[in-house]
């Protein structure tokens, strides 16, 4: 009887020993095989977005005519419009630096946007990241900005050799510094969740305890530059209601992050020039 029992037993014992060991080994050993599972799982990963994004092409071209021609309409209006908005940002772009060079200003730091389709993500309650189908190869650095046009997606958290984990600014790791549109204080974000058919939210703390939300509106939430990793300006979310915090000083805000987050399928991870790869001599 006593043989059988530990039999029985026998799976949940090697299963217990497997998790001391792991428990007993060094940190660089826990990366390395983590990395490596990651490396091997990224090709496939990789073919299942391109076979989606094959699967989407072909239902365009076998979608009807005038589906078709309603979609190339809605893309005309949308170019005539970004051209527009190009131009204006080029006049824009040009008074900038005749500002700069006038009062001797240093000039912001410029960006190169590294266009990538999303190949997988995973929003559970307590991490919430994406991976993306570009890594090391492709100049991506570890904490590095990402985008969409929405604003702000999050941060480079980890970096592969073709792809990258984006740590979502849903996520309650995330933390950054932010202002209130029209507002020059810097207040501090964090990423609030983002439950199953549910709008991703974030937190805003130390808000002055005499602030009140403009009525009918939903000021805008933006990052300050300060910290080093987003430039200023960059659009995070909309306050949209207030609480007592737990410091009688200041107020706590709730903030409406934007919806296409949990649709998203292409961002754009922004890299400074100095951190660009070079061109070498044999190219």
């Amino acid at each position: 009887m006593p043989r059988k029992s530990l039999f029985q037993r026998r799976p949940l014992l090697v299963l217990g020993i497997a998790f001391l060991v792991w428990l007993l080994l060094p940190g660089i050993i826990k990366t390395f095989f983590r990395s490596s599972i990651i490396e091997l799982q990224a090709p496939s990963r990789q073919a299942a977005s391109v076979v989606r994004d094959v699967q989407d092409y072909w239902a365009l071209r076998t979608a009807g005519r005038n589906t078709l021609l309603r979609e190339l309409s809605d893309l005309s209006r949308q170019n005539s419009y970004y051209q527009l908005r190009s131009q204006r940002i080029s006049l824009l772009e040009e008074e900038i630096k005749r500002w700069e060079q006038l009062y001797n200003l240093p000039s912001h730091p410029e960006y190169h946007f590294e266009i990538a389709r999303v190949v997988q993500r995973d929003s559970t309650t307590w991490w919430q990241e994406m991976t993306i189908r570009k890594g090391r190869q492709h100049g991506i650095r570890e904490g590095a900005p990402v985008v969409f046009a929405g604003g702000v997606v999050g941060r480079i958290r980890e970096v592969h050799l073709a792809t990258s984990t984006v740590e979502l600014l849903s996520s309650p790791g995330l933390r950054l510094s932010a202002r209130i549109s029209g507002k020059s204080r810097p207040l501090g974000f964090q990423g609030g969740g983002n439950r199953p058919f549910h709008t991703p939210t974030g937190k805003l703390d130390f808000i002055p305890i005499n602030y009140q939300i403009p009525e009918e509106t939903e000021p805008l939430v933006i990052t300050t530059g300060l910290g080093g990793i987003f430039p200023e300006g960059l659009v995070i979310g909309r306050l949209t209601n207030l609480k007592e915090s737990e410091e009688t000083l200041f107020q706590a805000g709730q903030v409406r992050l934007d919806q296409r987050l949990n649709q998203i399928r292409e961002v754009a991870v922004m890299i400074a020039l100095e951190d660009s790869p070079q061109p070498t001599d044999e190219e």
